[in-house]
């Protein structure tokens, strides 16, 4: 709550954006935070695994109003707390820091250690808690005592990590459920583990575009898994199980099909793994505003060149995740919701006011016009999500097959969204062959790319090293857009890609 107003947090987690924290100068800080602001993203939390950040960092979220949670710096281990050399220096570390830091508007609250306690109860111990009660807390009490103190992170419930209380760190892509399972209900897995009240790490992972890759990767180097796999950030303590490049790729393959010997496409579909998980839990999430009170990724930003869990890549570039992330994070947006006997519309308004939205369902075929639509208009209150359509499960798949989709578009003063469900996976989709017509416009750092295509266009992706407005998205038959686009690394005169999967 700010000013007396409730907030719905989308945000991320913040890790070190190099391993020699010294080379990130004050632009590298404003432009990976400028990337997060562009994408309607509300709040960071500093991650207890990473560093305390230098005055550029805390300038440029005070400056971009991002709300910021600060982690003391234990993580992830086994401390000596009961030795009073060592609580002694933590003190000397703490006391530094909350003096450095306190001043910041952009800071929330502070928490005490990054999953410490994960799992324990309250009347366990574990490591770090006595000391966070005796030493920690009372600290920030009284040098800050105009902001919260939490324990640790996960903190609530009846163990730690629930997802009933408090805040929780869970996601669906590394579930058993996905792991093992045909995924033929992959939207219901990923809603189940969008449910917490509060998500303070929620992960999903998937590649960097082809172009990034290729910046510390080679040709021959992607027709293999060796170095995309050496190249994909991964779990040390789970010995044995499947790697998270493992995971993401069978993934891709049951949702999306085999690529075969195509390069491109298998990239293409590891990179859209992750944004398939991120746009779908903003929407699961938000349509529960506020059972679910915010959801920050696991992890915003890369410490090094590679694939993984990062919304952005080491440089600062969009991967497929951001342009998920910034369609889940528009102040209005359309959130479907599954649940065994209908299909529900919700529409999800995050402005501090009300809005009249213009809702269009319909079932859309991959050729031509829309076979059935519904279309109504509504008011839909400040800071709130509503249901706004209802249709029964039953006679909605009897209408789409294996050639049609239902879609949601919605439509208000100043913005628009489109969301879209089908039962079963992606890969048995029939999509016909379409032709895009493409035109640009431009100037030495910006411009703009306008797209028809004459028939459904899956995945619609614009590729260059500039940023896109837009990007992934879905286009209908007939259907023409305008992305608008500008460079951070100055004057642009390289080519821009435009393809789609069919």
């Amino acid at each position: 709550m700010v000013n007396g107003t409730r907030i719905f947090v989308k945000g991320g987690n913040w890790v070190p954006a190099d391993p020699f924290p010294s080379r990130i100068t004050p632009d590298k800080y404003n432009l990976l935070l400028g990337q997060a602001r562009d994408a309607g993203m509300n709040m960071m939390r500093s991650w207890g695994g990473g560093i305390y950040e230098p005055e550029a960092f805390w300038h440029a979220c005070n400056t971009m109003g991002i709300m910021v949670s600060q982690d003391f710096l234990l993580a992830c281990a086994g401390y000596p707390d009961e030795e009073k050399d060592f609580v002694d220096l933590l003190k000397r570390e703490f006391t530094a820091n909350i003096r450095l830091l306190r001043n910041n508007p952009s800071l929330i609250f502070w928490c005490g250690d990054n999953e410490l306690g994960l799992g324990a109860g309250h009347d366990d111990g574990w490591a770090c808690k006595t000391m966070h009660g005796n030493m920690t807390k009372p600290l920030v009490e009284s040098m800050d005592p105009s902001r919260c103190f939490r324990i640790t992170s996960p903190w609530g419930g009846e163990r730690n990590n629930s997802d009933l209380a408090g805040d929780c760190h869970i996601n669906a892509e590394y579930s058993d459920e996905i792991k093992s399972g045909d995924l033929k209900d992959y939207r219901s897995i990923i809603d189940r583990y969008s449910a917490g009240r509060f998500m303070s790490e929620h992960a999903a992972a998937g590649a960097p575009p082809k172009r990034t890759l290729l910046k510390f990767m080679t040709d021959n180097d992607l027709m293999g898994s060796e170095m995309l796999e050496y190249h994909t950030k991964d779990n040390p303590y789970a010995p044995g199980s499947m790697t998270l490049f493992q995971v993401v790729e069978r993934c891709a393959k049951k949702l999306y099909g085999d690529p075969g010997e195509d390069i491109d496409r298998r990239i293409r579909q590891l990179e859209y793994v992750q944004y398939d998980f991120v746009r779908l839990a903003m929407e699961d999430s938000r349509r529960r505003k506020f059972y679910t009170s915010g959801i920050q990724f696991w992890m915003y930003n890369d410490c090094w060149p590679a694939s993984g869990w990062s919304l952005i890549d080491y440089w600062g570039g969009r991967k497929a995740a951001w342009y998920a992330m910034a369609a889940g994070s528009r102040p209005v947006i359309a959130a479907s919701e599954n649940n065994g006997k209908t299909i529900k519309w919700w529409v999800c308004n995050d402005l501090y006011n009300s809005v009249k939205v213009n809702v269009n369902v319909k079932v859309q075929p991959f050729e031509g016009k829309a076979s059935w639509t519904k279309q109504i208009n509504i008011t839909v209150p400040a800071n709130s999500s509503v249901v706004a359509v209802e249709l029964p499960l039953e006679e909605i798949k009897q209408k789409l097959g294996h050639n049609a989709i239902l879609v949601c578009d919605l439509n208000y003063e100043h913005g628009y969204d489109r969301s879209w469900w089908t039962e079963g996976l992606p890969k048995d989709l029939l999509f016909p062959k379409t032709n895009l017509a493409v035109t640009e416009k431009r100037s030495d750092d910006q411009g703009e790319v306008t797209i028809h295509s004459d028939k459904w266009g899956r995945v619609v992706t614009l590729d260059a090293d500039v940023d896109f407005e837009d990007n992934y998205f879905e286009m209908l038959p007939g259907e023409t857009r305008t992305i608008k686009w500008k460079s951070h690394t100055g004057p642009f005169g390289g080519a821009i890609k435009v393809n789609s999967w069919n």
